[in-house]
């Protein structure tokens, strides 16, 4: 009778233990970053999105969150694999656009972006896309590019 009471004991704790393996087995962590400043290259083809011409001065900048996380694969034996996943990237630029006698600011959101890039390219929503690389055990976003004829957000 006390081998059936044991083995019952043991069989309960390896359930336990397999259940919070499987419960370990994914970790996310989810941040949410601010990139600003960032200067956004406008070729001729974009520039004219805008409705900019050659003889327009201007500048750029964007302001996005980017929502991510880092999640791990986990064993018993140890860590398998560290992944990172973009949610969203939010946020949009700012196009200053000046003459000598104007000066006059269009702001864009990436929604108000990706229907002009439906007008212009046929590109309706934006494609994300994850570079984000482990440098020395560190794990950040430190940029973010957008690329308009291709629909491409890449997040690095």
């Amino acid at each position: 009778m006390k081998e059936s009471v044991i083995r019952k004991i043991i069989k309960e704790e390896l359930i336990k233990k397999n259940k919070q393996l499987n419960e370990n087995a994914y970790s996310t962590n989810i941040f949410t970053t601010e990139v600003t400043g960032l200067e956004v290259d406008l070729n001729f083809d974009t520039a004219e999105l805008f409705g900019l011409d050659n003889n327009t001065n201007y500048d750029t900048s964007a302001v996005l969150t980017v929502k991510w996380g880092v999640e791990m694969e986990m064993r018993e034996w140890g860590v398998k694999s560290i992944y990172t996943i973009i949610h969203s990237v939010e946020g949009g630029i700012l196009v200053n656009e000046w003459t000598d006698d104007r000066d006059i600011e269009h702001e864009f959101s990436l929604e108000e972006l990706a229907l002009l890039n439906k007008a212009k390219w046929g590109r309706a929503n934006w494609e994300i896309e994850d570079n984000i690389e482990v440098d020395s055990g560190t794990i950040q976003v430190e940029n973010v590019e957008l690329d308009f004829r291709k629909g491409i957000i890449f997040v690095t």
